[in-house]
């Protein structure tokens, strides 16, 4: 399982599937998950995650998997900049910027909330 960056929309499930999954992110995603994170702009202290959910395979520039016999590399570009005006908007929120290039399409599944199961495939 890949977490793109630390947001709780994308990794509040990780500790549901640790016993099963191998967790990859980058280290910042680690880094932040980590810690509790502190939103000032929404008066609210994210808590560190579980440790079962933190990633276990981290990487710093870039990461090359293989899945279904597919070669997926990952590849860190630096924090994002974000654009967008919200409360808790601010450069580098995510402060992790990557790409993934996947050399044929594979079927992508992701949990949602912890209870829905969605099937996702990229090559629709």
């Amino acid at each position: 399982m890949i977490n793109t960056h630390w947001h709780t929309d994308h990794t509040d499930g990780s500790h549901w599937l640790h016993a099963e999954a191998v967790i990859t992110a980058h280290e910042n995603t680690r880094r932040r998950l980590s810690v509790d994170t502190r939103l000032e702009g929404w008066d609210y202290t994210f808590p560190a995650a579980p440790a079962g959910a933190l990633p276990v395979h981290v990487f710093a520039q870039k990461n090359n998997m293989k899945a279904n016999n597919a070669n997926i590399v990952l590849n860190y570009y630096g924090p994002l900049p974000l654009t967008v005006t919200s409360p808790c908007s601010s450069s580098g929120l995510t402060f992790s910027t990557w790409a993934t290039h996947v050399e044929r399409c594979i079927s992508v599944h992701r949990l949602f909330n912890g209870r829905q199961h969605r099937r996702f495939n990229p090559c629709r």
